[in-house]
């Protein structure tokens, strides 16, 4: 009897060399025009994703609408130049709205079995690979090229959502 129930809740090993999928985590930071300031350069948001990660989703919800004197570009990015969040004129968003998208890998060969997924929202997120080779501090860039000026007032929430490698 006793080598019944061992046999039945001890893993074989034959299922020891099994990998479980790793779970996805969330991470998530504010930038808030009032205490960074909206000035056209990067603003540290105090949050690191780790090294091996590989970005899946991103998030942004408008806590407080985002105000310029003209027009105002606002990015995010870790690993590369606006790899979470492409740069956006984010001032026609008002405060309560959420938009996000699925990160997509490097492009796809013509017929892959796995779909490019579309949208979500009006913000164009980055198309990079998501992927985190070293840790990284998480930016909010606001856009300084000619034509683009600092933003006055606005806040907004960013979730990430990745799992880790290793």
């Amino acid at each position: 009897m006793l080598s019944l129930l061992l046999s039945l809740f001890l893993v074989s090993p034959a299922n020891a060399d099994v990998s479980v999928p790793r779970a996805k985590q969330y991470a998530w930071t504010t930038y808030d025009v009032a205490v960074l300031g909206g000035q056209s350069t990067g603003h540290a948001l105090g949050l690191q994703l780790p090294a091996g990660s590989i970005v899946t989703d991103v998030w942004v919800y408008i806590n407080t609408a985002f105000t310029d004197s003209g027009t105002g570009s606002l990015g995010l990015q870790c690993a590369g130049t606006n790899d979470l969040m492409a740069y956006n004129d984010i001032t026609g968003f008002s405060a309560g709205t959420a938009v996000g998208r699925h990160l997509l890998p490097n492009a796809f060969p013509t017929g892959s079995i796995i779909p490019e997924n579309a949208v979500a929202g009006a913000l164009t997120l980055s198309s990079a690979n998501g992927s985190i080779a070293t840790a990284c501090d998480v930016a909010a860039v606001v856009r300084s090229d000619a034509g683009y000026v600092p933003l006055t007032a606005g806040k907004l929430t960013a979730i990430i959502e990745y799992f880790k490698l290793y």
